[in-house]
């Protein structure tokens, strides 16, 4: 079994423009201890990094400098904050979140989730995904009627948007009981039937062989220890002919944008979940803010796959009729690729890695 801080072990980064300023940085942060005032410090870095991480979006000019010198004055605000006189209250030790892999999702993605504003709930991915459908010419018209399983439902926001589109029926499952009750209660709020939800894993789905129309799962599969076995679990469930969505996969390469994700990950190592929030609540920022910034930093898995990692997988399980998605929503790292942006493939690698298939 992997200590805490060994399942939170970053993919490091070994080369590139980020080494020398991310490892000075790491090296400052480390040095700071292990109080709570540290951790306080080190969690006050992410919406910095994070800030970077946007501002590039939209630079037509190389970002590396830009984000090199904000890691130096990051580090060099350590270096002062270290020297402070601070309260015995904030000098106690921190110990690290602990708990299986699926605790520790619940207890990071589940405890956010109940701060998603409803105001962003559902419209905002509904809009995203018929515009990424119809930019890579599939049709919603897929789930209209269907029996659909949202594979990791999270809030359950997909699920509404599953149902909007036209599903008979959609199923929603998830590891964590808080995103769970997060997603009963918005099905309350909106009113919606023919959708449930229920707590299970991807790695042992609790339904027969063939049992859906469509499998639609978003940001969940490289979370996983297994995603390999979770996408297997996902095909079994399909019915012939069924079709499957896998959105959003974790890419590798994945440029400037995974590099600085993996910066504040490696920050995070051995942190408490509670702390790291309330440390940014403390700056004011808002629940849909602090969701942003911590998606990947605090989940103990975060695997990136390359293209042909994940059609090698779909092919081991007879999949043959398989594609990816060249276009994304103007925002998105994909669509960027492909405009031939400045600087995208610097910034992005591949872009996202979406996927649509059918099972034969």
């Amino acid at each position: 079994m992997l200590t805490p801080e060994e399942s939170r072990k970053t993919n490091s980064i070994e080369e590139g423009p980020l080494l020398e300023a991310a490892s000075h940085l790491l090296v400052v942060a480390q040095s700071l201890g292990n109080t709570r005032f540290a951790w306080m410090q080190r969690a006050w870095c992410l919406p910095t990094i994070h800030d970077a991480m946007m501002a590039m979006r939209d630079m037509e000019s190389d970002p590396v400098p830009m984000i090199c010198a904000m890691l130096q004055e990051t580090a060099k605000t350590l270096e002062k904050s270290g020297s402070l006189t601070i309260h015995p209250a904030l000098s106690e030790p921190i110990s690290p979140t602990q708990g299986e892999n699926d605790e520790l999702l619940d207890q990071h993605y589940g405890v956010m989730w109940k701060e998603l504003s409803t105001d962003t709930f559902w419209q905002q991915p509904y809009e995203q995904l018929l515009t990424r459908l119809e930019r890579n010419e599939i049709s919603p018209k897929m789930f209209a009627g269907k029996r659909i399983l949202d594979g990791g439902c999270g809030s359950g926001r997909l699920a509404f948007v599953l149902k909007k589109l036209g599903a008979s029926e959609v199923i929603g499952i998830d590891v964590s009981a808080f995103a769970i009750e997060t997603a009963e209660r918005y099905r309350a709020h909106l009113d919606m039937d023919a959708i449930s939800f229920m707590k299970g894993s991807l790695l042992e789905l609790p339904f027969d062989d063939q049992s859906f129309d469509v499998i639609f799962t978003m940001g969940v599969l490289h979370h996983t220890p297994d995603w390999k076995g979770g996408l297997t679990e996902l095909i079994r469930v399909l019915k012939p002919e069924g079709e499957g969505l896998l959105m959003y996969l974790n890419e590798r390469p994945g440029g400037l944008f995974w590099d600085l994700i993996e910066i504040m990950r490696a920050l995070m190592i051995g942190a408490d979940f509670d702390l790291v929030r309330e440390s940014l609540a403390a700056l004011g920022l808002s629940g849909d803010r602090i969701i942003h910034i911590l998606d990947h930093v605090l989940v103990p898995v975060n695997e990136r796959l390359t293209c042909e990692e994940i059609e090698t997988a779909l092919r081991s399980n007879r999949i043959t009729e398989y594609r990816r998605f060249t276009r994304g929503c103007d925002r998105d790292r994909l669509e960027q690729v492909f405009q031939g942006k400045p600087f995208a493939e610097v910034k992005y690698g591949v872009g996202d890695q979406r996927y649509w298939f059918k099972k034969s």
